[in-house]
């Protein structure tokens, strides 16, 4: 299995790399990938662009860090009603970067998702068109990162990449989905320990819903 994505800007058509992994099923479930592909973190952001609710994911998103692409490897498994992904890579901001750029020591990033009704298809969007069946998934995850020693933001692609700065993303949410409406939830929390300077805590929260007036208008919040 392979994936390639590419992005061209609206202004000149530049071109920049998404995606790019390879895979390899190894039956009952398993799957091994590597390459650049998504921060296994945030339910927005693993929900393709085009099948947001809204035209754009959340500022809480973006702000965690965690809406952002790795390079590194990790380990897939899905049953019927069970997801888990875990991934040793190259640190969250990190994309398109080659692996001798100074950012990250180490990085580990790990997701697990429970099918309490519904199908696992269903989850590829947000909305819930009028027909649709009842689903609901609930999901969590973490994500730590230790930058490299002897850096700083100033010689790295990444904000992240400050001198022993250590990054801890830790999320759960609640996706459901039922005949013609739709609700998510979301609960983001960081943590920045930083050598030289103050700790900080920050954490988000979003919640946002679909109803279907009609078979084509959907109103959302």
């Amino acid at each position: 299995l392979y994936y390639i994505e590419v992005n061209a800007f609206r202004d000149g058509g530049a071109l920049t790399l998404d995606d790019a992994w390879i895979a390899y099923d190894m039956g009952n479930g398993w799957k091994m990938m590597m390459g650049q592909f998504k921060v296994p973190v945030l339910r927005e952001f693993m929900v393709h662009s085009m099948n947001q609710l809204a035209v754009e994911r959340s500022n809480v998103a973006y702000f965690s860090g965690a809406a952002s692409r790795t390079q590194g490897f990790a380990i897939d498994y899905m049953a019927d009603q069970f997801h888990f992904i875990a991934s040793f890579n190259d640190g969250a901001l990190s994309a398109n970067t080659p692996w001798n750029v100074e950012n990250t020591e180490w990085s580990f990033t790990a997701r697990g998702e429970l099918l309490l009704s519904g199908s696992w298809d269903q989850f590829e969007d947000f909305t819930s068109p009028q027909g649709s069946e009842q689903g609901i998934m609930a999901g969590a995850a973490v994500h730590y990162q230790s930058s490299e020693y002897g850096t700083s933001g100033a010689n790295s692609a990444s904000p992240f990449a400050d001198d022993e700065l250590k990054v801890l993303i830790l999320t759960a949410d609640v996706s459901m989905e039922f005949d013609g409406w739709n609700l998510f939830g979301a609960f983001v929390y960081q943590n920045l320990d930083a050598d030289v300077s103050e700790d900080q805590d920050n954490w988000g929260i979003v919640v946002q819903g679909g109803f279907y007036f009609t078979e084509e208008l959907e109103g959302f919040a």
